[in-house]
């Protein structure tokens, strides 16, 4: 038997029919966020702010994901 590692990149809840704003708050935590160079260099007094928000959510969100994926795979 071979075994395999997968890991997806970004989570879907499975109902895509919900409400947008729903579907948002559903699958927020489990997805990056990103910003862009052009922004963080256009508002300087809130850039560094802006980057530790994101590399923290980015953190997070990828430890969700992998524990999501971890249960998902369980159950295969």
């Amino acid at each position: 038997m071979v075994k395999r590692i997968g890991f997806c990149c970004q989570w879907y809840h499975h109902d895509q029919t919900l409400p947008k704003k729903q579907l948002e708050e559903i699958q927020r935590p489990y997805n990056t966020k990103a910003t862009t160079v052009r922004w963080l260099n256009e508002h300087k007094d809130q850039a560094e702010a802006k980057l530790d928000m994101v590399v923290k959510h980015n953190i997070e969100s990828l430890k969700k994901l992998s524990q999501q994926s971890r249960r998902v795979a369980c159950r295969s």
